[in-house]
């Protein structure tokens, strides 16, 4: 469209319509096109809107496909749908539910698997059949698997035999894992004779027990722990009631088995039994019953190496403690009560007692033992290799604490101890060190002061001619030795005088003479004097 002239003023109405005719037909052109445009521009904003409306539906599209495993759209919208059937809208969606839901699920069982792992425990529930089958079917997996074994209930095993440690043939140098049974409330129950726990071999071992309860009826005969064929238990806090022997080695040694803490109430028979010991401890609450620890033979050698015994032992129809020969032998606890006896070193020994230590013991006897003269220690033979064999410290006796073999054996060493007497039966073979609490302590002719001892020998009735001399021999026990201190004393003294004495073996010879010219009677009396 070109540009219309103008109209001068000089033109003429010739010259001056066609331009104006021009500018008529540039007006009319320009408002065609400006309606053009306008028609334009709203299809452009069609456009605009039509394209927006295709890019939510193309983000739609996509949103359904995205992440797709193929090119399927079923497939994909099916994937959309979780497990529990919700559709989830889009995949990424539920990958995002999935992933959050299956990280708190495990963040849970992280925490029981810990907690599993430090319990690291099965219960006898986790297997089938009767109680006996539970218990032993777990016992056997947790040997193989190295996983204690937790007791929440009593399983009654009557009339199913004894339970098995089955570990391997000379386990007791291969495996030496150790075996954890803890109660926790529970325990096992056996109404008839014979073991609750054997083995297939010797030497088995390596067994913890705590807080496990065993219940039975006493006098059926049931036994805990068959020690002839296992070693290394340590027993802690458990209750073992009217179980007529909590550990038997009737055949072999008892080797390192600890009973700490434990209650051994009601049950006939012997609490603990073994023909010898090695590193033994028993701890324990015994009471209520018939008898408590034993030997079942005594030896011609030590039969028990390294034994303790300590905790209360008290109302027993029986003997408390009854042993054969022992080297580091010690006793320690509460005796009360016990109306065979409390402690019997004597019955069995055919040897020594080496090393053994009596102390901080409370005897409390029955008024028939009191009456009856009823030591609380029948000591055996005691080794006399160069040192005390025995050493008795702070113990109390409301009777007679100790009696020895007689005219064998060497001396028991008292620190402290506090008794009505000491001593029955040989007093020279009882020293008290310390100063007793009644200034002196005297059996007979044999008198105790701190450190020293003194024993008065007599004579019998000596009949002398006039003038005459006599030699006798006057034997002391201990023995007098050259050097200690000895005094003599007569009777009718003023008729006689000793002339003279030499220590010889195990006695000492006094001459006596008789200053008259008439015939005369007199005792002897030598006093010996020793210093420890």
């Amino acid at each position: 469209m070109a540009d219309a002239p103008k109209i001068l003023g000089t033109d003429s109405l010739r010259q001056a319509y066609p331009k104006l005719n021009s500018a008529i037909n540039n007006s009319n052109e320009a408002l065609n096109k400006s309606a053009t445009a306008e028609t334009n521009s709203t299809a452009a904003v069609n456009t605009a809107n039509q394209a927006n409306e295709k890019s939510d539906d193309t983000q739609t599209q996509l949103n359904a496909v995205v992440n797709r495993a193929t090119d399927s759209d079923a497939m994909s919208a099916q994937a959309a749908v979780d497990a529990k059937g919700i559709n989830k809208g889009n995949l990424k969606q539920r990958i995002d539910d999935d992933y959050n839901e299956l990280s708190a699920s495990l963040a849970q069982n992280t925490t029981e698997i810990t907690k599993i792992k430090e319990d690291n425990a099965i219960s006898p529930e986790k297997f089938t059949g009767t109680d006996f089958q539970k218990v032993q079917a777990a016992l056997d997996y947790a040997i193989a698997n190295d996983v204690s074994i937790k007791f929440a209930k009593i399983y009654n095993i009557t009339g199913a035999g004894a339970l098995s440690i089955n570990k391997a043939n000379g386990s007791w140098d291969l495996d030496r894992r150790v075996l954890f049974l803890q109660g926790v409330g529970g325990g096992i129950r056996k109404d008839d004779g014979g073991f609750i726990f054997t083995a297939p071999y010797q030497n088995v071992g390596d067994i913890n027990v705590n807080g496990l309860k065993y219940y039975s009826v006493a006098g059926v005969g049931t036994k805990v722990w068959d020690c002839d064929k296992i070693i290394r238990v340590t027993s802690m806090n458990c209750k073992y009631l009217n179980v007529d022997t909590v550990a038997s080695a009737a055949n072999q040694y008892c080797q390192t088995m600890k009973f700490i803490k434990d209650h051994v109430t009601g049950g006939n028979d012997w609490a603990f039994e073994f023909k010898e010991s090695w590193d033994t401890e028993i701890d324990c609450l015994i009471e209520a019953r018939q008898n408590g620890i034993r030997n079942t033979v005594g030896l011609a050698k030590v039969q028990n190496n390294n034994l303790k015994i300590t905790g209360v032992i008290e109302g027993l129809s029986g003997i408390a403690v009854q042993l054969g020969s022992c080297y580091g032998l010690e006793i320690s606890g509460y005796f009360e009560k016990n109306h065979g006896g409390h402690i019997d070193l004597q019955s069995l020994d055919q040897h020594f007692q080496y090393g053994v230590l009596i102390m901080k013991n409370t005897f409390s006897m029955t008024p028939d033992q009191i009456t009856n003269n009823v030591p609380a220690v029948k000591m055996g033979k005691i080794f006399t290799g160069g040192t005390n064999g025995v050493t008795s410290i702070s113990n109390i006796c409301n009777g007679i604490l100790y009696n020895t073999y007689a005219n064998e054996g060497g001396w028991i060493t008292g620190i402290a101890d506090r008794a009505i007497t000491n001593i029955t039966g040989r007093p020279g073979h009882y020293l008290q060190l310390t100063q007793p609490k009644t200034a002196t302590a005297s059996a007979g002719d044999y008198i105790t002061w701190g450190p020293m001892s003194k024993q008065n020998i007599k004579s019998a009735t000596l009949s002398f001619a006039a003038n005459e001399t006599k030699t006798i021999d006057l034997v002391a026990d201990p023995p007098a030795l050259a050097g200690d201190p000895i005094s003599f004393s007569l009777t009718n003294s003023a008729n006689f005088r000793v002339e003279g004495h030499e220590v010889i073996t195990n006695a000492v010879r006094v001459h006596i003479t008789n200053k008259t010219a008439t015939a005369a009677n007199t005792v002897v009396t030598m006093s010996l004097l020793k210093l420890f």
